[in-house]
């Protein structure tokens, strides 16, 4: 079972620069400390038909709804778009 974290988009420069001032754990990862799963993702059976099934719980992080495949450049503002490559 793979958990695609939401956390919604950045398109422009200015909404990037705001993403990045209010939202900078939405843009570039930092280490995460384990978590207890719920819901769907729990390993306990009373809570998820999945409760044995093997899970990946993924930090979103790339501002493009997993679907970008850009590095830094002039028309992305500098920010990098990798949405794509962190789901492959």
């Amino acid at each position: 079972l793979v958990f695609l974290e939401g956390g919604g988009w950045c398109w422009d420069q200015a909404s990037c620069n705001s993403r990045w001032e209010g939202a900078r754990d939405l843009m570039t990862p930092p280490t995460a400390p384990a978590r207890n799963a719920s819901g769907i993702l729990s390993s306990d059976p009373a809570l998820s038909p999945f409760a044995k099934a093997n899970k990946v719980y993924l930090k979103y992080c790339s501002s493009d709804g997993y679907i970008g495949d850009a590095g830094a450049s002039t028309a992305t503002h500098g920010f990098h778009f990798r949405g794509a490559q962190i789901v492959k």
